[in-house]
């Protein structure tokens, strides 16, 4: 932090805009498939590649349910989480993604 610390935009930077983001109501979001582009809400359900138009995409989809072994329409909190990735396609810093594990280490499944 004390390293980034030292980066500030200069004082008499100008924008072209600021944008604020509520987030509050933003569903936890997971992957069905192999890629972030797989991701859904929590509360969603594994999508049907044939309810897909785009014949490219269709197939990209079957690849990535074979692949995780998921059949469409089931309920993604019913799919056990047995391995988590956690990392960042933007600007995460380090201390940013190591904090999970370290808030994880020794904790057990409630699931029965």
């Amino acid at each position: 932090m004390a390293d980034w610390k030292t980066l500030p935009s200069d004082p008499d930077a100008a924008w072209d805009r600021e944008a604020t983001l509520d987030a509050s109501n933003l569903e936890p979001h997971v992957t069905w498939g192999t890629s972030p582009q797989d991701a859904l809400p929590v509360g969603g359900s594994v999508p049907d590649p044939e309810a897909q138009p785009d014949a490219s995409e269709r197939a990209r989809m079957r690849r990535a349910l074979e692949y995780m072994g998921l059949v469409p329409g089931t309920r993604l909190t019913a799919i056990p989480v047995d391995k988590v990735f956690i990392g960042s396609c933007t600007n995460a810093r380090i201390e940013t993604c190591a904090r999970p594990p370290r808030l994880l280490r020794g904790a057990r499944s409630t699931r029965t």
